[in-house]
């Protein structure tokens, strides 16, 4: 059965670095499915290549297509959404899926696709002290001072990532991966991968 990885982690875990990865050096094997947001771009992403960026009705003339959907308050104002839209391109591809998601999405994934893809997770973990330098100097590299939108995104992390939701979800020793070394991280993903 086609595979769907699905990527997991708080914010600043180095889940984004990975997938860059791994969709650079096994691009024969896997097929980015790009997830959609209503978020405004940051300066270092690439539309259509990081996230679809659209606006609320472009994400409304995509629910039939559509096989999750998230909001958040932002810090900033208004509301946030971030959603999945899986294709035919995808299905007619020889390639196994890999997206970055949330639990809420690998519940919804496993709800919806069971049928047609066996769904596995990956969860990429840090200490705290990490995530928050790594959050930090994230915002510096964007020119940003958005320090509340960090500590927001920490708290919010906590109760998202919680143990209790983490087992509920299947998350356990056997696809956890702490990232502290990058090149001893990906590698050990690419075994479990079955890439490697």
């Amino acid at each position: 059965m086609k595979k769907l990885f699905v990527i997991l982690g708080k914010s600043s875990t180095g889940k984004d670095s990975i997938l860059k990865y791994l969709i650079k050096y096994h691009e024969d094997s896997l097929y980015k499915i790009i997830p959609y947001t209503t978020r405004p771009i940051r300066s270092n992403e690439v539309n259509g290549k990081d996230y679809n960026f659209v606006t609320e009705e472009q994400m409304n003339n995509l629910k039939s297509y559509t096989i999750e959907t998230r909001c958040y308050d932002s810090y900033m104002g208004g509301k946030v959404y971030y959603f999945t839209v899986i294709d035919d391109a995808f299905y007619r591809s020889n390639k196994n899926g890999i997206i970055i998601g949330t639990l809420e999405s690998l519940k919804s994934f496993k709800e919806k696709l069971a049928d047609k893809l066996e769904i596995v997770p990956i969860y990429i973990t840090v200490d705290d002290y990490t995530i928050i330098s790594r959050s930090i100097e994230r915002e510096k590299s964007n020119n940003g001072t958005n320090y509340k939108e960090i500590c927001r995104r920490f708290i919010a992390d906590y109760e998202d990532f919680s143990d209790e939701r983490l087992k509920e979800a299947g998350i356990n020793r056997g696809n956890t991966f702490k990232n502290y070394s990058f090149s001893t991280c990906t590698k050990l993903i690419e075994n479990y991968m079955g890439i490697g």
